[in-house]
């Protein structure tokens, strides 16, 4: 079985001028068995002495398939609240998709 984590993007998606961590992560085995999965964060660093310490959970979003590229971060309806853009790559049966979530993964659609 092989694991992956995509390049992780910072960015201040709640304006809280704190930059939260946005990341897919995926393990795939044989495509035959059907063993995809994925799964991506929105994660808070949690400092202690000015450092990053340990990181909180803000939300995750699984579809069953495995996330394909770092996520996208932009205002896509004009609300002055930046959504998080990020694609699926996809499994044996299906398409990648794209979804957006707002920071606190609200209204959530697929694109």
């Amino acid at each position: 079985m092989n694991f992956f984590v995509d390049f992780p993007v910072l960015a201040d998606v709640n304006g809280d001028d704190r930059q939260e961590i946005l990341v897919g992560t995926s393990r795939f085995g044989s495509v035959e068995g059907g063993d995809l999965f994925g799964q991506f964060f929105a994660l808070k660093c949690i400092k202690k002495s000015g450092k990053c310490k340990d990181f909180k959970e803000l939300w995750s979003f699984s579809d069953g398939t495995v996330f394909g590229e770092s996520p996208s971060v932009d205002d896509l309806n004009n609300d002055e609240r930046k959504e998080v853009i990020f694609i699926t790559a996809g499994g044996p049966n299906s398409n990648g998709i794209v979804y957006a979530f707002d920071a606190d993964k609200r209204g959530g659609f697929r694109l």
